[in-house]
């Protein structure tokens, strides 16, 4: 062997070795690792044992490369080596991914902070990911484990990965996994999946066990589902007396007491039986406290504990020291859980005494309270609320039941104390400030703290936004001082002084229960005391405004006996209602079936609430003319006007902004004349208004009966006179003052509280001194009025016009415009249910008359189609209710709602396609119809059922698309979804194949998409879908489908239709150009940032960040002159330690360089802080968190930047004020750089086009896009639809601009005519934003509206609408949770492509087309109607309005009364407009209500021809004959 070769076998030789000798060292420091890891567990240190299991899993990764590289150099024997101590590590890898679950231990989780849980949901998933490339599969245990962990951190995409993972690695579930999820996704707040689990683990055969049934039961309650949650309950129980499933139906919403008592006990007795255990009758108490049950919840504890006579913890208590011993059974034992259950709920509904009661009882059942119970009752509302009561608890706690208060208790207790005492002094400040306006007011309880001051609420609910040195109202820049006593004008004091309380008790229709569980909670019980206590004294008095639940009531109870007796026979609560009503102490007011909020609701809508209040007022032989506005979050002079012509004289209402309320306050004018812009006009005369000035509550605390049983006389008289001393001042002087004696759901004692009344009138009269002139009574807001009039003077009410709109309820950019844009789908879907109702109450009204016309007999049939429709307008005006459409309620409202509205939509389709083809009798073709995707948010595709037309056989269908809200002809795009295109669609009037089609495919079927022209006003046209035997001749649809063209990709795009030419070019930022002929219009997606922590937006409230930026600014600005002033003093104080260099520069010292300098200093800071600064950032910057990021980098240029250039102190200081210039000109002129683009870079436009619609779709952010459609139905206004899933803490808006455009004021209809809205420039964004029902108008740039929104102007010629948004902080205006909105929505917005000057009138009749869309029905082949009859009732009349239809039955006739309105002025003869109907025309004067208890205020005059002015509506009456 030469040199050569031994010199190679010897390198090989020396690589192999060092190959061998890697191998060997990283196997062993796997070892180590793997053993550091063990011992880390062992000890306790999880950080460092996941940092272990992150080494190892790095140590594999470099074994597996040196592997790879090693393998060319190796022999075969030192390759097995090789491999089994990479196997030997592979074990240790597997074995590692056991150990390191063991870590997930969720005893202590509760300790972790939740930046530590996020971070280990991170390296959770980084170990799924490592066990999914090993191919190694968890078991059933570890699934639990990994599940429960996701469910404790919250995190729902975990728990969702990890059961993905686990179905598809084929791991054998069990119950107990299903159990481990539907816990996941219930506690992650994924409802809808744990439902759909719910029913998997059914359809796999899996026997539930007691967790699953208590899962089961916590998600009903967590639906707001309270009678499924009782029938999973009774499931579970199987109770033998009261059978499952009945017990919670039948019994609980039958009986008076809802046989409770019955129920719970022999459920408790049963479950010995049946074997479940107290885990599930935790939950079930655990729903009831939930959904407020707290009565039943009570009930149900009682029997659990053993004691089932006791109500209370106080009387078990008591009942245990007596000796007596509980009968619980055996196996149902209470354990901690659910005595934490009750003092939980009790303390939550702030009864702090009853959950001490419980804690307790705890000791007498052998279960020692722990710290978790004291935490549970001392918590930081609670202490928010009454932070001595909670303290006093704590003591108490700590003293009888041996417990070491906790930490976060103490720390709970100074933060509520510190914040008390900075409201005690504010509240003092502001006291003394308005007492020159308000004489005697700084009145002090024994804390110290004003009873009568509205600033209690305000600043105990949001203390972080006023400064503590500041009173209640500051002027901000440009707004008016306090005055002073010199500038008040203040009527003198009258002499004789009447004190009227108002007793009543506000309940809303849905807010943080849902209707029915308001009703559950507290309203049912209110009602029943309520009636009883008016029938014991006919003294009292009691307002009532909530219909929805009076309704409930008399439907469930009315014709129940209600143990009251009049001459000795019992009478039932209908009657007993009806008698109070007669006798004048149940006043019932408002008249419309809910307070619907008055910004977003349509002029339809509007009419058709009072219609349904008034229909339901009749069923009570009663009527109101006292409007009842009190929690309307502001007020719109739409509904002065919609009220003073339907014969009401006289409202309440509840809110305006403070200024306004402030100025008219120190005038005496807070009752006065409020006349809409039509007042004189068309004969309407003005409303008389009240305001109430402490709102709608108790005058303190002292007279809330339902939560305090004291009743000192001597104390509340005084209190009393005090507060009627000052409110008379601030109204007319007629000496008679309005008491409100109420509150939300408030006289649940209502015997304790009219019993403290009575003494109180009863001491009143006794009393002399400042009382002798001085009467205290009760009153009825009828009795009140009626009691002012003869005292006014002739003249003395002022005349007021105009909106109460935007509403500010306090300074510092409070204003009340959030909710314009909250809850988006909600908003949307009570538009377009209300679009199909009133499409079918035309339907059915005409068919009616058609039907009597004919000679038909009339039938019974009528009837129930309009019961049908009743129901559903009801449900639209519970969608229309101020807490619904504003978006500001809670998850479980919100479901609520959206399911009325969808049993609203399906009951009106059923009766209008009954009044259609009356012949049919099944519902098939009703649920079929318009069925829509509620994700994509557009009126949807109607679905041709395969045993209509399929792929073998295609028996027909007829489709008729019917127009019955407009008075004009319409085109219109129909969708159709069929499962074959081997059909022929036909015109029924023609008998011609229908051309314009166009056809895609959609899964297994397809999308038929077509034009019907020409649609008549108040009719239909007929298309029948068949096969192309029985229409020789016709062409097959399949001649229209044509295969997709590939979609077209680029920064431009033209879509034309009809004539129409838009071109659209991609710019900057996501900002999209539309051009239309010379027009130039821009379209941008931007958003708003929330701050969670400083001046936070919620559901109510929104904020422009303004108040983070001007914080930011105060330490910039700090920082800025911090470093000048260094500068200067090292010059002028001659530091040399500090002194600079010296440079020059032309005039760089000069104050006229300096000046401009500074301003585009701040300027350029300003826009780097508003648009480019990530939203963490300045929120840390504001919290004090990495302040040095900026003050370092500040101080330091600016010290440089004096300290080289030698500036004076002069030059320094111009400079600053440079700066502030250009930091104060960004943020009051720069209105338009408040939002930022949500795209970072321009978008790529992808273009799709058919036969019948262009699409031009972008993609602008993650969740988000946008798409511009331009069709043939209506080629002159263009589709902006933004699909949105809203990111959280972000206010996602959509801003339209006119290029070239200077136009400065919006227009907005309103449903009657275009309001003007001029804003100043200086104002905030949110005082800026106005209700947009319809379409807003700037210029000669038009957006119409699919849904309403809110839209404000920010620049001339550009304006933003609010879309989407989803924020996690809370704005204390009485919602418990946060606006967490993650429901998908599209917002669709349409640009009128006309060239201008557009006319109102056609403005408004392109809007009407937008917001009356037709309705399509797909019917039997068989079944057709009549196209000579429905081929328009009416002739066409644009200008006119159909704002309600109503038709009723006599003999040998029908009455058709209909509200017409019209846009411009209209003549037209009642023989040309009813062309195949021969009727006696009416007008109805004095009101315009559908219902018969208004025919006493009304005078009929015959009419032959339909006479109206612009904008005025009128109410006819048309007979027909047989």
């Amino acid at each position: 062997m030469n040199i050569v070769a031994r010199k190679a076998l010897h390198g090989i030789a020396v690589r192999c070795s060092a190959g061998l000798a890697t191998a060997l060292h990283t196997s062993e420091t796997g070892w180590e690792i793997f053993s550091q890891l063990q011992r880390s567990i062992h000890e306790g240190r999880m950080q460092q044992a996941w940092d272990h299991y992150r080494d190892l899993l790095k140590r594999r990764r470099q074994e597996q490369r040196s592997q790879t590289q090693q393998q060319s150099v190796v022999s075969d024997r030192q390759t097995v080596l090789t491999r089994e101590f990479a196997e030997s590590a592979q074990a240790h890898i597997h074995e590692a991914h056991g150990q390191i679950l063991s870590t997930l231990d969720l005893k202590h989780m509760h300790a972790y902070s939740q930046q530590h849980i996020e971070k280990l949901a991170k390296r959770v998933r980084l170990f799924l990911r490592e066990m999914v490339e090993d191919g190694h599969a968890i078991n059933s245990k570890q699934l639990n484990q990994l599940l429960k962990f996701f469910a404790t951190a919250k995190n729902g995409e975990g728990a969702n990965h990890v059961w993905q993972y686990a179905t598809l690695s084929g791991v054998a579930l069990d119950i107990t996994n299903y159990n481990s999820y539907i816990n996941a996704t219930i506690t992650t707040g994924q409802l809808n999946r744990a439902a759909e689990i719910a029913q998997e683990f059914r359809q796999r055969g899996l026997q539930p066990n007691t967790y699953t049934q208590a899962s089961i039961i916590r998600l009903y309650g967590q639906l707001g589902d309270l009678t499924a949650a009782r029938q999973a309950f009774g499931a579970a129980c199987r109770c033998a007396e009261v059978p499952a499933g009945i017990a919670a139906v039948g019994i609980f919403e039958t009986d008076n007491s809802w046989a409770a008592q019955t129920y719970w006990k022999n459920a408790t007795n049963d479950m010995r039986v049946s074997g479940v255990n107290i885990h599930v009758c935790n939950e079930m108490l655990n729903v009831l406290g939930l959904n407020g049950l707290v009565d039943e919840m009570r009930q149900m504890a009682g029997h659990l504990l053993g004691m089932p006579n006791a109500a209370t913890a106080a009387e078990i208590n008591t009942a245990l020291a007596s000796g007596e011993t509980p009968r619980t059974h055996r196996g149902l034992r209470p354990n901690i859980e659910t005595f934490h259950i009750l003092v939980k709920w009790h303390a939550a509904y702030w009864d702090l005494d009853a959950a001490m009661e419980y804690a307790r009882v705890m000791r007498k059942y052998g279960i020692n309270p722990v710290s978790k119970t004291l935490k549970l009752v001392v918590t930081a509302m609670t202490a928010k609320r009454d932070v001595r009561k909670c303290a006093d608890i704590a003591v108490m706690m700590s003293r009888d039941l041996n417990l070491l208060v906790p930490r976060s208790v103490v720390r709970i207790l100074e933060h509520a104390s510190k914040e008390t005492k900075k409201m005690e002094e504010m509240v003092r400040q502001a006291e003394l400030q308005r007492s020159t306006l308000f004489p005697g007011v700084a009145y002090y309880d024994e804390h110290g703290i004003p009873e009568q001051s509205r600033l209690v609420v305000v600043v105990w609910m949001n203390p972080q936004v006023v400064p503590v040195n500041k009173g209640s109202w500051v002027a901000r820049f440009g707004e008016p001082g306090a005055p002073t006593e010199r500038e008040m004008r203040l009527p003198p004091l009258p002499r004789k002084l009447t004190l009227h309380m108002l007793t009543h008790s506000h309940s809303d229709i849905g807010w943080n229960l849902s209707l029915k569980g308001y009703y559950l909670a507290s309203v049912h019980g209110v009602m029943q005391r309520v009636t009883r206590e008016l029938w014991a004294d006919e003294r009292r008095r009691f307002t009532w405004g909530d219909l929805p639940f009076l309704e409930i009531w008399m439907t469930e109870e009315g014709e129940k006996g209600s143990g009251l007796k009049v001459n000795g026979r019992e009478v039932t609560w209908r009657q007993a209602v009806i008698t109070l009503v007669q006798r004048g102490q149940l006043d019932i007011v408002g008249g419309g079936y809910v307070s619907a909020d008055e910004g977003l609701t349509t002029w339809w809508a509007h009419n058709s609430i009072l219609d349904v209040g008034h229909r339901l007022l009749e069923e009570l032989n009663t009527t109101t003319r006292v409007g009842w506005q009190i929690d309307n979050f502001g007020h719109m002079n739409t509904v002065a006007h919609l009220l003073s012509n339907t014969g009401y004289q006289k409202v309440i209402i509840g809110r305006m902004d403070f200024r306004q309320q402030y100025g008219l306050a120190t005038r005496g004018q807070l009752q006065f004349e409020w006349q809409s812009e039509e007042h004189g006009r068309v004969g309407a005369t003005g409303l008389m208004a009240h305001f109430l000035v402490d709102h709608y509550q108790t005058p303190s605390p002292r007279f809330d009966f339902d939560h305090t049983a004291a009743c000192d006389t001597e104390v509340l008289l005084d209190e009393l006179l005090r507060l009627g001393q000052r409110h008379v001042r601030q109204y007319p002087g007629h000496g008679h003052v309005l008491v409100m004696m109420g509150d939300d759901l408030r006289f649940v004692k209502a015997r304790r509280a009219f019993e403290c009344l009575d003494r109180l009138i009863d001491a009143a009269q006794r009393r002399g001194g400042a009382w002798r002139d001085v009467e205290l009574r009760y009153t009825t807001p009828s009795e009140y009025f009626a009691a002012v009039e003869p005292a006014l003077k002739a003249g003395e009410l002022q005349q007021i016009g105009g909106d109460f709109f935007p509403y500010q309820d306090k300074p510092y950019e409070q204003y009340w415009s959030g909710l314009l844009g909250s809850r988006p789908y909600l908003k949307w879907l009570v538009r377009d249910t209300e679009q199909i109702v009133q499409h079918a109450e035309t339907l059915v009204a005409l068919q009616h008359v058609r039907t009597i016309a004919a000679g038909s007999p009339d039938s019974t049939a009528w009837g129930a189609l309009e019961a049908q429709l009743e129901f559903a307008r009801k449900q639209v005006a519970v969608g229309y209710h101020h807490d619904s459409i504003t978006g500001t309620c809670t998850d479980r409202a919100f479901r609520d709602y959206v399911q009325r509205l969808r049993d609203a939509e399906k009951s009106a389709l059923q009766a209008a396609r009954s009044a259609l083809t009356p012949e049919i009798s099944d519902d098939s073709a009703a649920a079929n119809t318009a069925t829509r995707d509620a994700v994509k948010l557009m009126r949807g595709t109607a679905e041709v059922s395969a045993a209509q037309c399929n792929t073998t056989m295609c028996a027909g269908a007829t489709v008729a698309v019917t127009n019955a809200n407009l008075l004009t002809a319409q085109d219109a795009l129909v969708r159709l979804r069929v499962a074959t295109v081997d059909a022929v669609l036909v015109d029924a009037a023609t008998g011609n194949a229908v051309r314009d089609v166009a056809i895609q495919r959609n899964g297994n079927a397809y999308q038929v998409q077509f034009l019907a022209r020409a649609v008549p006003p108040l009719g239909l046209r007929q298309y029948t879908l068949g096969s192309a035997s029985s229409h020789p001749g016709a062409t097959l649809l399949r001649s229209a489908f044509v295969a997709p063209e590939p979609a077209v990709l680029g920064k431009a795009a033209v879509l034309w239709r009809g004539g129409a030419r838009v071109r659209l070019a991609v710019k900057a930022n996501g900002m999209v150009r539309i051009t239309v002929g010379t027009r130039r219009l821009q379209h941008q997606l931007r958003q708003y940032l929330v701050n969670p922590s400083v001046q936070p937006s919620g559901a109510y409230v929104m904020h422009s960040f303004g108040l983070m930026y001007s914080i930011v600014f105060w330490i910039f600005g700090g920082a800025l002159c911090a470093g000048l002033a260094t500068a200067c003093v090292a010059r002028y104080a001659r530091l040399r330690m500090l002194r600079l260099p010296r440079m020059s520069f032309p005039g760089s010292r000069r104050a006229l360089v300096l000046g401009p300098l500074g301003t585009v200093v701040g300027v350029a800071f300003a826009w780097y802080v508003v648009q480019i600064a990530a939203a963490e950032r300045l929120n840390a910057w504001t919290l004090g968190n990495g302040v040095a990021l900026l003050v370092a980098p500040t101080f330091a240029c600016a010290y440089l930047a004096a300290g080289v250039l030698r500036w004076s102190k002069r030059a320094a200081a111009v400079f600053a004020q440079g700066v502030a210039l250009g930091i104060a000109l960004t943020l009051l002129l720069g209105a338009s750089w408040q939002s930022r683009p949500l795209a970072t870079g321009p978008l790529t436009l992808t273009v799709e086009r058919d036969a019948l619609c262009d699409y031009a779709r972008a993609e602008v952010a993650p969740g988000i896009s946008a798409e511009y459609r331009l069709c043939a139905d209506a080629p002159d206004l263009l589709h902006v639809v933004t699909r949105v899933v809203a990111p959280l803490d972000r206010e996602i808006v959509a801003r339209f601009a006119e290029e070239g455009s200077r136009a400065s004021a919006l227009e907005l209809f309103d449903g009657v005519r275009m309001r003007r809205r001029s804003v100043s420039r200086f104002m905030p964004i949110p005082g800026r934003l106005h209700p947009v029902p319809y379409l807003a108008a700037l210029g000669p740039l038009t957006i119409h509206v699919r849904q309403p929104t809110g839209v404000a102007w920010i620049a001339p010629g550009t304006m933003e609408l609010l879309v989407h948004r989803s924020l996690s902080a809370n704005d204390f205006r009485g919602l418990h949770t946060p606006l967490v909105d993650n429901t998908p929505v599209i917002a669709t917005h349409i640009i009128d492509l006309r060239p201008p000057p557009i006319t109102t009138t056609e403005l408004l009749r392109a809007n009407h087309r937008v917001n009356a869309p037709p309705l399509v029905f797909v019917l039997p082949s068989n079944v057709t109607a009549d196209t000579a009859e429905y081929s328009g009732v009416v002739e066409s009349a644009p200008a006119l309005r159909l704002v309600g239809i109503r038709t009723r039955s006599i003999s040998g006739a029908v009455l058709v009364e209909a509200r017409l309105i019209a846009d411009e002025p209209v003549e037209l003869s009642v023989a040309r407009l009813l062309r195949y109907v021969r009727a006696e025309a009416y007008e109805i004067h004095g009101d315009w209500t559908l219902c018969d208890s208004s025919a006493a205020n009304r005078t009929l005059v015959s009419a032959d021809h339909i006479r109206l002015r612009a904008r005025q509506q009128k109410l006819f009456r048309f007979t027909v004959a047989v």
